[in-house]
């Protein structure tokens, strides 16, 4: 099974497919164009991404809610 194992290139673009339409992810600058986040989110990524805020937003959705569960 290991063989068949295929590593994607880490210098490879990253991209989401959401609503039927595969969206490129922001690396840098363009994530004011990003359509995926609202305002808020764009404002709490830019403050967390310049170390002012840290951890999941309050009442929002954790990264342990987004498991899927057997």
């Amino acid at each position: 099974m290991d063989k068949d194992l295929v590593f994607g290139d880490p210098t490879a673009p990253r991209f989401v497919f959401w609503e039927k339409k595969l969206r490129a992810t922001p690396s840098g600058p363009d994530i004011v164009t990003f359509d995926l986040l609202t305002l808020l989110g764009k404002i709490r990524a830019g403050l967390g991404a310049v170390g002012i805020l840290k951890g999941p937003a309050p009442g929002g959705r954790g990264a342990d809610q987004n498991k899927v569960l057997p």
